[in-house]
């Protein structure tokens, strides 16, 4: 019997959090649409850098969800007003090693990465921000509070896209397209601390603890490691791709890449969704049904999406990106398989970190043999996208066999109880 708690949670996160992914989508094909291939190839490509930069932020996020997680519901809002007071004053007492780390990081990026100066500092800029925002998402998805975070996501990436309308009809300038998202950003922290101080008010909770969460704790190192592999293995394609490709194929890859992540925008509400339930101590003893509910439903989304690609690919492209976009018509197939694969491996290792196994860890190790691939491989797209598929359908594989001895290890005490 599937838990009804799981189910509505799912519906309500999924309505809400539609909103904001079909709005960040929105902005990304507005990019796309009305600005030059290589100004979307140079955003796009920073936004795979800025997600890999972060990824040490959504471990803390999943740290935060299991550590809230333990607590009883009523008093998670204090425990999370402490937890970010703790993080206000570890990154005020530590601002200056803050400030060389970002100097360096910049420095090394500007050498690696092909990208302007002012693309490096939106990177380090929205990175900044997005810590909090993943510190505050994580504490409400632990109190259940997916309607209030997906309406104030929602309304913080509508207004992302208001100001990006306005930057094309002034100036369609990148940076213009920078100061939109960092502006969205910013207002989305503090939306979400101006909500949660006003829930603590409305309990007039009592709630004392000397909650810290170390952020180099070792139950962050796995998260860490978790996050990094999942990131990586999304973005290192596009980040490759600005060495091998000229600028303007840079950003029709860039294109074929939004159309592979518009299937994990569309399911990203079901895995948030499935992770809080994984980690709260009330839904351990049920959490592989989840897991089966969360890969059957990604699955239906991914599918559906994969056959319109199939299908009616030169007026799913007209319509979104317009006809400077028409040469991907043909990989517009795999990019929906790669969707799909990609959007199921993230929603099972995170199943995998919530029982803490080191196997979430799997696609960072994976993402070697994705990176070789593509630098031995990259005469075209496709070489690069069938090397994305493989690296799907290897950590698919090493999940499934990996799974069917887990569970059967599981099932042995359980028949050993029985028997005695």
């Amino acid at each position: 019997m599937f838990s009804h708690q799981f189910l509505r949670g799912s519906v309500v996160a999924t309505l809400t959090s539609l909103l904001a992914s079909v709005f960040t989508y929105i902005f990304s094909l507005l990019v796309a649409r009305f600005f030059s291939l290589y100004i979307y190839g140079e955003y796009y490509t920073a936004m795979s850098y800025m997600t890999i930069l972060a990824v040490p932020f959504a471990a803390v996020g999943f740290g935060v969800v299991k550590l809230l997680g333990s607590f009883p519901l009523v008093e998670r809002s204090s425990a999370l007003s402490q937890l970010a007071k703790s993080f206000w004053l570890k990154f005020i007492h530590y601002s200056w090693l803050l400030t060389l780390l970002a100097f360096f990081i910049g420095w090394f990026l500007l050498q690696i990465s092909g990208l302007k100066i002012i693309s490096i500092i939106m990177i380090l800029s929205v990175t900044a921000a997005s810590f909090f925002v993943t510190l505050y998402t994580a504490g409400m998805q632990s109190q259940k509070l997916f309607f209030a975070q997906g309406v104030m996501a929602a309304g913080a990436t509508l207004i992302r896209v208001i100001a990006l309308i306005l930057v094309i009809l002034l100036s369609s300038s990148l940076k213009g397209i920078y100061q939109s998202v960092l502006f969205s950003t910013v207002l989305l922290v503090i939306m979400y601390w101006l909500f949660n101080r006003r829930k603590i008010k409305k309990q007039k909770s009592t709630f004392r603890s000397n909650l810290n969460l170390r952020l180099f704790s070792k139950t962050l190192w796995l998260p860490l490691a978790t996050g990094l592999g999942l990131s990586a293995v999304l973005g290192i394609d596009l980040m490759m791709a600005k060495h091998f490709f000229s600028a303007s194929q840079v950003g029709l890859y860039a294109g074929l890449s939004l159309l592979s992540k518009t299937i994990f925008y569309f399911v990203a509400p079901i895995i948030s969704v499935s992770f809080a339930f994984f980690t709260g101590k009330e839904n351990l003893p049920k959490r592989n049904q989840f897991l089966l509910i969360a890969v059957f439903a990604i699955l239906a989304i991914g599918s559906g999406a994969t056959i319109l690609y199939t299908f009616f690919p030169a007026l799913i492209l007209g319509i979104l990106f317009g006809g400077k976009f028409i040469e991907i018509v043909p990989l517009m197939t795999l990019a929906g398989i790669y969707g799909t694969l990609y959007s199921i491996v993230t929603v099972i290792t995170q199943h995998a970190l919530s029982r803490n196994h080191l196997t979430s860890a799997i696609p960072l190790i994976m993402v070697t043999i994705q990176a070789t691939g593509i630098w031995l491989f990259h005469d075209n797209f496709t070489q690069v996208m069938l090397v994305n598929l493989s690296t799907m359908c290897l950590i698919l594989a090493y999940y499934f066999f990996y799974y069917i001895f887990f569970l059967k290890m599981e099932a042995s005490p359980s028949q050993e109880q029985k028997s005695n």
